[in-house]
């Protein structure tokens, strides 16, 4: 009971953590750096925010040994699927945009679940080290390999839209940015996640 009641908190902490670093670096980033308004930024951080939501959950994929816990943050990793889904009904219902971008996101949620189910489902039946070293991988190193790689892509995603902060809102519409923007958001919530926390429990297990 005492091991699952600090590993409890530790998870609210890998949460808070997974947030905030990359909300605050992108704060930093879009409004002191390319000095952005407010209200682009707060678009930004509000997108960035719900792309990390499960990224405590990655973490705790390092080091958490309860089977309870464990369990539970396999099942959080789908979160970004599901909100690709609901994007993807919401547009339906709205019926703005091509039929084929909402079919393509909805294909899009469904197969970002299935990736993140499996991903995680085999990270969680690899056994745990023993190590105290799991908790710096887990909750220092997989935030920076995870911002980092998320930062990179941020960039090629920036290179390859043209102006999207300025461009009229209707080109979120077409076909390219879709493509473009599913693909980055998959990359983020899901694929580069689940590799920093392969990456930081192979660290963690290293022996001295």
């Amino acid at each position: 009971m005492k091991n699952f009641m600090r590993e409890s908190a530790l998870w609210t902490v890998a949460n808070a953590l997974g947030v905030l670093i990359p909300t605050t670096l992108a704060y930093v980033l879009m409004h002191g750096f390319l000095g952005l308004p407010m209200f682009k930024v707060s678009v930004v951080i509000s997108a960035t925010a719900l792309l990390t939501l499960t990224w405590g959950s990655w973490s705790g994929l390092v080091w958490a040994q309860n089977r309870l816990l464990r369990a539970s943050m396999q099942m959080m990793t789908v979160l970004p699927g599901l909100l690709l889904l609901g994007m993807a009904a919401a547009g339906f219902y709205v019926g703005q945009g091509a039929f084929i971008l909402w079919v393509g996101l909805a294909a899009t949620g469904v197969g970002t679940v299935a990736a993140s189910f499996m991903l995680a489902r085999n990270v969680a039946m690899t056994a745990v080290c023993t190590s105290p070293r799991r908790f710096f991988s887990g909750l220092a190193l997989f935030p920076l390999f995870a911002t980092s790689g998320s930062g990179l892509v941020y960039l090629l995603w920036y290179s390859f839209v043209s102006k999207p902060f300025s461009s009229d809102w209707r080109a979120i519409f077409s076909l390219s940015f879709f493509f473009i923007t599913t693909m980055a958001i998959v990359l983020v919530s899901t694929i580069i996640p689940a590799i920093a926390t392969v990456v930081c429990r192979r660290i963690a297990a290293q022996r001295d």
